[in-house]
C-alpha cells in the first residue's frame, strides 16, 4: 500500500482519535491528500464517535483512505442518480454529502 503521512510511526495502544492525528499528521481540516483519512475523521468526530463513551476502542477498524471514499461515494451517486451531474470534488464536498444525504447526525 502507499506510503502515509505518519503511517507505521504511529504509537501502539493509542486511542482511536490519537491515531487519526498521527496518521493525518493533525486533526481536522481537508487537504488534497487522498492518501490520508481525513473524511474518516471528520465522520467521527462530527458523530461523537470520538469520545470514550464510544465504546469503539476495542474494536478493530479498516479505514478507507481518503480517495477511497470520495471513489465510493461518487459511485453510488453515478449508480442511483446518473443524471444528476453531482460530481464531488473535494474531501469536504464528499464529508458534507455523507453528513447531509445519509443522516449522519451527531
Amino acid at each position: 500500500p502507499p506510503s502515509v503521512e505518519g503511517m507505521g510511526k504511529c504509537p501502539e495502544g493509542t486511542s482511536l482519535l490519537d491515531f487519526l492525528d498521527c496518521v493525518n499528521g493533525g486533526l481536522g481540516g481537508f487537504d488534497d491528500n487522498g492518501k490520508n483519512l481525513n473524511i474518516v475523521t471528520d465522520l467521527i468526530i462530527y458523530t461523537g464517535l470520538d469520545g470514550p463513551a464510544s465504546g469503539l476502542e476495542d474494536h478493530l477498524f479498516m479505514l478507507p483512505y481518503d480517495e477511497g471514499v470520495m471513489r465510493t461515494v461518487q459511485a453510488v451517486i453515478d449508480f442511483i442518480a446518473p443524471d444528476s451531474g453531482l460530481e464531488l470534488e473535494t474531501e469536504e464536498d464528499t464529508a458534507e454529502f455523507i453528513k447531509d444525504e445519509f443522516s449522519v447526525e451527531a
